[in-house]
């Protein structure tokens, strides 16, 4: 047992002495469950700065929580939910995986409300006893929003119901002689196996039923997946700085804006560019119109600026 976790009722900053001993020499692999501490008290950071992101790696908490949803796994989070952390020299941060345990998923249990394709994992019997590192985690608009984002690319790419549809019917291909022959050693078809919620009459009734039921789940998923997802450039600094945006998208540039030669920042390159130029001619430090980079003001500043003489931004 980790002498920090010991006593970690007591003591809650544990994980960043933990974290400190090992110095990311080894994977730390603990059960989710035994873990169940505000991560804001944890990680020491206050709500509403992105404190985490320091600590953990979000796409990893972001695809464990949407694969739990997407399955409505209700074993998950509670259960069979482990992370990792990194070595320090691999980014020393705390990953989420693998994923495992999800017999219990895709409408397969009598309870916790597992049947319906409806509703959150989290509001269902089962989600009272889960951590709450996630729903926490959740209420920071800008983890929700790349949350919302994640989401729409799955569901425009690999979670689309045509390729959802895809790997049903390639599986139902696959195992056509192997169902036959798995119904004869263990006859099973049409009773009920704890804890079934649906039960079968034939192999096609219990494909039909978890297709019918991942599209309502899919349906339903689209219209309550929390944040918005409006990709920009964030960066206020930047050319392209996009107000509306929620996520950043990579897309910032700083180059565009910056009209060589616009010395007033008028967006033309005028006489009034030029007489900045001769005003400062001879300058040897902290050169406005030091158009080629070398550190003072000269003639070839002026001939740079009369090439670009008439152009506009």
């Amino acid at each position: 047992l980790d002498p920090y976790m010991a006593n970690y009722y007591d003591e809650r900053s544990h994980i960043d002495k933990a974290l400190g001993t090992y110095n990311g020499s080894i994977y730390w692999v603990q059960g989710m469950q035994d873990w169940n501490v505000d991560p804001h008290q944890v990680f020491g950071g206050p709500p509403g700065t992105n404190w985490y992101q320091e600590y953990i790696d979000v796409f990893s908490f972001i695809d464990l929580y949407l694969i739990n949803e997407l399955s409505k796994n209700i074993d998950g989070y509670r259960l069979s939910t482990y992370f990792y952390k990194q070595k320090d020299s691999n980014g020393g941060k705390i990953v989420m995986g693998p994923w495992w345990d999800y017999n219990l998923s895709l409408g397969n249990a009598n309870y916790c409300a597992a049947y319906e394709p409806t509703g959150f994992e989290v509001n269902t019997g089962c989600g009272l006893a889960n951590p709450f590192w996630f729903e926490r985690l959740l209420e920071d608009s800008t983890y929700s929003n790349l949350t919302r984002c994640v989401w729409e690319d799955y569901r425009a790419n690999a979670w689309s119901n045509e390729s959802v549809h895809g790997i049903i019917d390639s599986l139902e291909t696959l195992l056509t002689d192997a169902n036959v022959r798995d119904h004869e050693r263990w006859p099973r078809l049409g009773e009920y196996v704890w804890p079934n919620w649906f039960i079968g009459d034939t192999y096609e009734e219990e494909i039909d039923f978890i297709r019918e039921w991942l599209d309502n789940r899919l349906a339903w998923l689209d219209e309550n997946i929390a944040g918005n997802c409006a990709q920009g450039c964030t960066d206020v600094t930047a050319c392209n700085y996009n107000p509306n945006a929620t996520v950043d998208d990579g897309s910032c540039e700083s180059q565009s804006c910056n009209c060589i030669g616009d010395l007033n920042g008028d967006y033309a390159i005028t006489i009034a560019d030029i007489l900045i130029v001769l005003s400062e001619f001879g300058c040897m430090s902290n050169c406005t119109a030091d158009l080629d980079g070398n550190g003072y003001v000269n003639i070839n500043d002026i001939l740079e600026l009369l090439a670009l003489f008439g152009s506009n931004c």
